[in-house]
């Protein structure tokens, strides 16, 4: 019998371990029904958006960024780069700022590189980054369009068969009055589903769109907004979305976050353990 040398044993032996590792940390992949909306959770505010053969990326390119908050593996950010399972057959990538813990010019860059059919569509900041930040910006710049409306207005159209609103919304914080901040209302079969990424907790911010007549079925919405009581009332007057997810979680009080998110909102899911999928 030949024997393996000692080099490609330990390597074998290093990706058994890797597997087990991700196996046991991780929920295994499921498929989405035909006619059902699954929605898995990536890192801080980043979601995966199935509904039969379409797929939505938001703000799940990022790496690093405020360390409170959470950042997707590299393991997991090559998977969707490269277009493996569960990221493979990508319609649409979405990003609503350019803070490095929801949007990384690079890797946007590559995975439009890999996944041709995929396109990334986001405010002229973070398409002025990739064309500034990447290389091969040539190759995919039919990929990319640029939208930016500006605060307290909207744009439309059907991007890769799927159709987005656009709301120009300040961003929270004095210090980043020049952040562009775009809202998604985004429309996959009969579902209604809202991003409102870092958007300003004002009532000014939100008034113009009139979101309660859009009819949100699924509003993905910072926790904050939902254990401040002031902040409340702009979730229960100003967007009245059918379910909640909460997103922008920090791992380190997660069990205390979702604990009160639930306390005021006790239909709301939490969105705190990577990959964590519900369906619709």
């Amino acid at each position: 019998m030949k024997q393996f040398p000692g080099f490609l044993v330990r390597v074998i032996i290093f990706l058994i371990c890797l597997i087990k590792s991700v196996g046991a940390s991780e929920p295994p992949f499921s498929v989405a029904l035909e006619n059902s909306l699954q929605i898995r959770y990536i890192a801080n505010e980043g979601v995966l958006l199935t509904h039969g053969k379409q797929k939505v990326l938001i703000d799940a390119h990022h790496f690093q960024g405020n360390p409170l908050y959470d950042h997707v593996p590299p393991l997991r950010l090559q998977q969707m780069v490269n277009g493996l399972k569960p990221f493979d057959g990508v319609s649409l990538i979405l990003a609503t700022h350019m803070h490095a813990d929801h949007f990384d010019a690079a890797t946007v860059g590559q995975h439009l590189l890999l996944n041709s059919r995929t396109r990334f569509v986001a405010s002229e900041q973070m398409t002025s980054l990739i064309k500034k930040e990447f290389k091969q910006y040539e190759k995919i710049r039919g990929q990319i369009e640029t939208v930016t409306p500006g605060v307290g207005f909207f744009e439309e159209g059907e991007f890769n068969g799927i159709r987005v609103k656009l709301l120009g919304m300040k961003h929270s914080g004095k210090r980043f009055n020049t952040m562009q901040n775009i809202a998604y209302i985004i429309k996959l079969g009969k579902y209604k589903l809202l991003h409102i990424g870092d958007a300003d907790g004002s009532i000014q911010n939100f008034e113009p769109f009139k979101l309660p007549s859009e009819g949100i079925d699924i509003a993905f919405i910072p926790y904050w907004f939902l254990t401040h009581k002031a902040l409340q009332k702009i979730v229960n007057e100003y967007i009245q979305p059918g379910r909640i997810i909460a997103i922008h979680i920090p791992p380190a009080k997660a069990a205390e976050v979702a604990k009160e998110v639930l306390e005021y909102y006790p239909g709301a899911i939490v969105f705190t353990k990577p990959l964590q999928t519900v369906e619709f």
